[in-house]
């Protein structure tokens, strides 16, 4: 039995798991949700399976052997379900808001069988991206049956495994399935997730590694040539893949193949055997991109790309319920730098140690290595850090009230960047967005605090948070707006504040979200606490009014309605928020044109 391993195909595996990651990461930190278009990164899963059948076939060549089988099946469990458990746990402990599904679909996802149920409230229960794993579990149960006689009938059995294809296509588009569904059987859950219609990508890898034995492996050419293959395999896998979704719209015109086809060429059928052509030419190993991808960095990436793959999409999912509404090249920077520390805790400290301890005892465990522990620690410090930032700003009723006070009484006028008085910056207005406003009688700003806007009323945000006024401030280049609240009931301050920037016929200029508590502080009945939001001046360009609500991550936020308002400033609601109407020079002493 051979035990040879290829780096250049270890590190492969790192690219096909970042291609998914980035599949995940459209439309967070900012991103696109048409982030690569119109690459389809979810072939990545393909590129998985086909790479897959090619390892065990490449070290599994037989199973004659006595007790073979067994021992296959073993070291298979110990590949995968320790860490499949672990961020099964670890889902548990971060999501706990996520996890609604029925111990039924547990056990069914801890048995690594929820891929086989084409129901999508099964098979991306829980950890969702452990989908693929329990259809990989299908394919270890297959493999002695397949290695079987392999090298004399592999052209059944890969015949075989795309009839299967063609019979989920047909049951697929003559049952009229819907394409998505959460409670029903749907196409996606037939084509892209279920074992079967993925099993020829599998035999696929079987029969490219037996074309790598017999005549590959030793075949000698100049690094040059070599390199001609190269670039043909992955000239040819950019093209496939980056017209994969004209071809299979294109082919999905015919009857024969309709949606359940182009399904599965989408997320794969199309480029399967580019990919073929790639691992081949990679694990031959002769030219320049294979030596590169030898590398120590990438062949220790492609090691924890596993642990990477099945710990992204909680990653996401914790970013999305508590940071959502930070973007940029910092936060994504940090969640990679997180989930690459997290990936080599959990490969240096559950994968490794449990395949070697369940295939060779207890003895063969090894011990824990100080830079995992490091890593771990890491990880701690990193969360400590995260969670630390500027408190809540926790006021008392008497001072809100002051403060609301102190700004219905001042008068004044703001200065310009010259010194020069420019006269009031804003008749206060809230008023229906969908109609003019009213101006109150009187311009409120104060000389000291710039104040562009101030606002006193009462609005419930369901059973949660009552707003009890609003003030905006002009600042050097920006526009602040406080927010002042008083919960309603003991609770923990999670939500994300929603602020909507409207031109003058109430058209969307720009949608913004802001965390109301960076720790996720708690607060009690009738505590009351403020949130300032920062608008940057060349963010306000053609606004005339915004709209201001609170969001949650899941389901949706609270039901917002007006109790009482200023009877000179009243208020009223927008698309379900708080509508605040501008006036026209609402940051013109801020800057040297006007952006309003």
């Amino acid at each position: 039995m051979a035990r040879q391993k290829i780096d250049s195909l270890t590190s492969l595996r790192f690219f096909a798991a970042a291609a998914i990651v980035g599949s995940h990461a459209r439309g967070h930190f900012g991103f696109s949700t048409n982030l690569l278009a119109p690459f389809e990164l979810s072939q990545g899963v393909a590129l998985f399976f086909v790479l897959s059948g090619f390892i065990l076939t490449f070290v599994y060549p037989d199973l004659n052997r006595q007790g073979a089988v067994r021992k296959f099946w073993l070291a298979r469990f110990a590949r995968v379900w320790p860490l499949h458990l672990t961020t099964f746990l670890l889902y548990l402990a971060l999501l706990p808001e996520f996890c609604h599904d029925s111990p039924a679909q547990a056990l069914t996802n801890l048995a690594l069988v929820q891929a086989w149920v084409p129901i999508q409230n099964w098979f991306f229960s829980f950890n969702s991206v452990s989908w693929s794993i329990s259809t990989e579990a299908f394919f270890y149960l297959l493999f002695p049956l397949l290695i079987r006689n392999f090298e004399k009938e592999w052209p059944q059995k890969l015949t075989m495994s795309f009839a299967m294809v063609l019979l989920m296509v047909a049951i697929s588009n003559n049952f009229h399935y819907p394409i998505f569904a959460d409670d029903k059987v749907s196409i996606h859950g037939l084509m892209y997730v279920n074992p079967v219609s993925r099993l020829f990508e599998f035999v696929l890898g079987m029969t490219v590694a037996l074309f790598y034995r017999k005549y590959l492996a030793n075949l000698k050419l100049p690094a040059a040539r070599a390199f001609v293959f190269e670039v043909a395999a992955l000239l040819s896998v950019y093209l496939l893949t980056f017209n994969t979704v004209r071809i299979a719209h294109y082919l999905a015109r015919f009857p024969a193949v309709g949606e359940g086809g182009r399904m599965w060429l989408e997320h794969g059928g199309v480029p399967v055997l580019a990919f073929a052509s790639l691992i081949a030419v990679m694990a031959w190993g002769r030219g320049p991109v294979a030596r590169i991808l030898s590398f120590k960095p990438l062949v220790f990436l492609g090691e924890i790309s596993f642990a990477s793959y099945l710990l992204h999409r909680m990653f996401l999912h914790y970013y999305w319920n508590h940071f959502a509404p930070e973007h940029g090249a910092w936060p994504f920077a940090i969640y990679v730098a997180m989930l690459l520390a997290a990936s080599y805790v959990c490969w240096a400290l559950v994968e490794v140690p449990c395949r070697q301890a369940i295939v060779q005892g207890l003895k063969a465990l090894p011990k824990p290595s100080m830079s995992a522990s490091f890593a771990l620690f890491a990880l701690f410090a990193a969360g400590i850090a995260i969670w630390s930032g500027s408190p809540l700003t926790r006021l008392n009723a008497v001072a809100v009230n002051d403060e609301m006070t102190k700004m219905a009484s001042a008068e004044s006028t703001v200065s310009g960047r010259d010194g020069a008085v420019i006269g009031p910056v804003i008749s206060p207005v809230i008023s229906p967005v969908n109609g003019p406003g009213t101006a109150g009688s009187e311009s409120r700003p104060s000389s000291k605090n710039n104040a562009v806007f101030w606002q006193k009323g009462k609005v419930a945000f369901g059973d949660d948070l009552l707003l009890l006024g609003t003030k905006a401030v002009a600042q050097k280049d920006a526009i602040k707006v406080t927010l002042y609240w008083q919960a309603l009931r003991d609770q923990k301050i999670g939500s994300f504040i929603a602020v909507k920037l409207l031109s003058e016929n109430n058209v969307l200029v720009r949608l913004k979200d802001f965390r109301q508590s960076l720790r996720e502080e708690r607060v009690k009945t009738g505590e009351c606490f403020s949130n300032e939001i920062v608008i940057p001046a060349n963010e306000m360009q053609y606004v005339h009014s915004m709209a201001f609500g609170l969001t949650n991550p899941i389901g949706k936020g609270p039901v917002v309605k007006v109790l009482d308002g200023d009877a000179r400033c009243p208020l009223s609601l927008y698309d379900g928020m708080v509508a605040v109407q501008l006036g026209p020079r609402s940051l013109a002493a801020k800057s040297s044109k006007p952006i309003l």
